[in-house]
């Protein structure tokens, strides 16, 4: 009942039970805090193997109607992929599981190989054996903004919450599920246009002078409309006076 009585958008957590068995799970109760502090819900899971997608189905949906989603977004905390090992996984299963949601996946990691201090003295950053298993592996299933959530201590070697990155964690989470059910009138869209190498003025002349903007609809509802404007916007000449295509 109280999931229909919130309004905050509900967000699931994959949590990982060796952290949860030993107790060294500081930084699991941290975030579930946080988030429900910023008026999130939160339903938090974890599993006895190594395969999250059974409990992600299990309970991130609705179970009167196992084809509903329940959450709004998803945040794991084990740092590593979502069905398997570092040495195996199965990337095709966690992306049909993930796809079935159509929810924001984010990942929070614990630093592994280094301790706190010597992840921040590192000229590296984050050990490029960590980048390669908790950041790049992730992604292929379809993960987004990995950050790190939680430091190592160098004299018990106990994972200790780094509360900064957890309120940078909860409010992202947060903001990203929130897209799903504020309405389209209430949404700011941006577009970042990337191009190298720089100087050359063919995004700049091809792609921004064409100006997008949203319409509500006029019996202010949710819906609305995009409107594309035609006309070019000034300085449309490329670096040799003509046009970039």
């Amino acid at each position: 009942m109280w999931l229909s009585i919130c309004r905050g958008p509900l967000i699931g957590l994959v949590l990982q039970r060796s952290h949860i068995v030993t107790g060294d799970d500081a930084h699991d109760v941290a975030m579930i805090q946080e988030l429900e502090y910023r008026g999130a819900r939160v339903i938090p899971i974890f599993c006895g193997g190594l395969d999250f997608s059974r409990p992600v189905n299990a309970f991130f949906h609705d179970p009167r109607n196992p084809e509903q989603p329940l959450v709004d977004g998803i945040v794991s905390l084990t740092g590593y992929a979502l069905v398997g090992v570092p040495a195996r996984q199965d990337h095709p299963k966690a992306i049909e599981s993930l796809k079935k949601l159509n929810r924001p996946y984010k990942v929070a990691l614990l630093l592994v190989f280094q301790t706190t201090q010597e992840w921040e003295g590192s000229d590296l950053g984050l050990h490029p054996v960590q980048v390669a298993l908790q950041i790049a592996i992730p992604e292929l299933d379809g993960a987004i903004e990995p950050i790190v959530l939680s430091g190592r201590d160098d004299a018990t070697g106990k994972a200790h919450t780094l509360q900064d990155r957890v309120d940078a964690i909860a409010e992202r989470a947060i903001r990203w599920s929130s897209l799903r059910i504020k309405s389209r009138s209430d949404k700011k869209p941006a577009i970042t246009v990337f191009s190298f190498p720089p100087g050359q003025g063919k995004c700049r002349n091809g792609c921004l002078p064409r100006r997008v903007r949203f319409h509500p609809s006029r019996d202010g509802g949710d819906e609305g409309r995009w409107i594309r404007r035609s006309e070019p916007a000034e300085n449309t000449q490329g670096p040799h006076g003509g046009r970039d295509q």
